[in-house]
């Protein structure tokens, strides 16, 4: 992600896409973002699990 900043960001290229191109590098980054996130999400649930699995007490 951060080569693609600099690129962008560097004033002495000039960069030309084509839109199927553009979307392909769009949906590539979306999906990276997209399975990091339900990576953190998985390991914030499983450690609130292991942090709250309290014993039930009957009544």
């Amino acid at each position: 992600m951060n080569v693609v900043f600099q690129v962008a960001s560097n004033e002495d290229f000039i960069i030309t896409f084509e839109n199927n191109y553009m979307r392909s590098i769009l949906q590539f980054l979306d999906s990276s973002i997209e399975d990091e996130a339900r990576t953190a999400i998985g390991y914030f649930v499983r450690q609130h699990s292991d942090n709250t699995d309290v014993p039930q007490i009957e009544l």
